[in-house]
């Protein structure tokens, strides 16, 4: 092997490193926000190829800043990456999904070829999996770490945007929110859908 080829090897090598670091999240070692929206892009036009479902999942670890509050950042960084981890863990039998941090304490999850119903249970078993963590929480009304969930799920069309599954699956978390957290809504405009 020539020195010049062992040049090229390492760069590659150290070009496909930067590329990992530039998309995966350096606490919870999740994809970050900019591989989440590239995987939402990429799901979102196999739906539409393929006439198929696609469900989203917006979590957001309850009464996050009162941890950090009360036990300090780096047991909340820790906290995080356990909340993170039994997540991903939840979620390892789904293939396809993609568990990614959105963002602070929020963590987005793509579930292509999931309906509604569907993505409402693997909502249901990821809050049973985090809450089952027993992590102590005093400054939560249930004692223990919990995350509230914002469902939704639609099946995408050509002139559709992925927008609207982003926009109601952030109605449902704030339905979550309001209905008393540890659980897992879909938005009001959903639920009226959903019943027709």
């Amino acid at each position: 092997m020539t020195e010049h080829h062992e040049r090229e090897l390492e760069l590659c090598q150290l070009n496909d490193r930067l590329a990992a670091l530039a998309s995966t999240d350096g606490l919870t070692q999740l994809p970050n926000r900019r591989a989440f929206d590239a995987a939402l892009e990429t799901a979102y036009s196999i739906a539409v190829e393929k006439g198929g479902y696609i469900g989203l999942l917006m979590i957001d670890v309850d009464r996050f800043k009162a941890y950090n509050d009360t036990y300090g950042h780096p047991a909340g960084d820790a906290c995080l990456k356990k909340v993170t981890q039994a997540i991903s863990d939840a979620l390892a039998p789904m293939r396809g999904s993609v568990v990614a941090r959105y963002g602070g304490e929020e963590v987005a999850v793509i579930l292509p070829g999931a309906e509604l119903s569907e993505t409402l249970a693997i909502g249901g078993i990821v809050c049973a999996a985090v809450r089952a963590l027993g992590v102590d929480h005093i400054g939560s009304e249930k004692r223990v770490v919990t995350v509230s969930i914002g469902c939704s799920a639609i099946k995408p069309s050509k002139n559709g945007t992925k927008s609207h599954l982003l926009r109601q699956a952030d109605l449902g978390l704030y339905a979550a929110k309001a209905a008393g957290r540890d659980c897992i809504r879909i938005a009001e405009t959903e639920q009226e859908t959903a019943a027709v």
